[in-house]
C-alpha cells in the first residue's frame, strides 16, 4: 500500500502517468501541495521561521476597558 501510494503521489508531482486504477491529479495548487506535503514528510523538510527582534517597550502596556 505504501508503495502505491508513494508511486501516485510521485507521478502526480512530476505529471507523469498515474500507476494503474488511479487517475492524475491535473490541478496545480493540489500537485504543488501534494509536493510540499511529500518534501516535509518524507524528505524532512522544515520551513525556515525568521525571528524579528523584540521591539522595547518604553513604558508599561496600559489595559484599558472597552466599552459596550
Amino acid at each position: 500500500m505504501h508503495a502505491l501510494i508513494g508511486k501516485f503521489m510521485l507521478a502526480t508531482i512530476f505529471g507523469t502517468p498515474p500507476p494503474a486504477d488511479t487517475v492524475a491529479i491535473h490541478d496545480e495548487q493540489s500537485r504543488t501541495s501534494l509536493l510540499m506535503f511529500f518534501a516535509r514528510t518524507r524528505m524532512g523538510w522544515t520551513e525556515t521561521v525568521v525571528d524579528r527582534p523584540k521591539e522595547h517597550v518604553r513604558s508599561p502596556i496600559e489595559h484599558r476597558d472597552v466599552e459596550k
